[in-house]
């Protein structure tokens, strides 16, 4: 990606540094718990799988001569993301929040259609029966041959094109 030297080694020695510090917090957990109770929770296990992992990238960047262009610290450095969102107990209420929140975005854009049905069909009461001039006229009127309240369908459009503030 065209990195400077500097950003590369910056990112290599953090990268470095987190391993490190999982490395420490790993072993003082299988020092106090005993492996048999720390390989006992699915989570500590996964936290150990991404520090293999991430113990392999460390290496195998080292020992590659070109490792700018190694791909595989892109899925050790995600998976120490999903690390730290596993833990976080306000991450996954945040998570649940935004995937409850979803299931309303249907019923807005329900909504929004409602009303720009609703703006459609007063235009077309309102300003359907007047006289639509062509855009090649030197004076240009809003109300023109792409832009009118005609039928429908060209109400819409121009509802639209409110809507998203596009020039009429």
């Amino acid at each position: 990606y065209n990195m400077s030297d500097t950003l590369r080694d910056t990112i290599y020695w953090i990268n470095i540094g987190f391993t490190v510090f999982f490395a420490v917090e790993a072993f003082l957990k299988l020092l106090i718990l005993t492996p048999a109770n720390y390989f006992r929770s699915s989570r500590r296990s996964f936290e150990f799988f991404i520090l293999i992992t991430s113990i392999l990238e460390v290496v195998l960047q080292s020992s590659i001569k070109n490792a700018g262009r190694f791909r595989y610290s892109h899925f050790a450095s995600s998976l120490r993301v999903l690390r730290l969102n596993l833990i976080s107990k306000h991450t996954r209420l945040i998570a649940w929040t935004v995937l409850r929140s979803l299931e309303m975005f249907p019923w807005a854009g329900v909504l929004l259609v409602l009303v720009l049905f609703t703006y459609a069909v007063t235009g077309m009461q309102v300003f359907g029966q007047i006289m639509v001039e062509s855009i090649d006229q030197v004076e240009v009127t809003a109300i023109h041959q792409y832009n009118n309240f005609e039928n429908f369908g060209q109400a819409m459009l121009v509802m639209i094109r409110c809507f998203t503030g596009e020039n009429c």
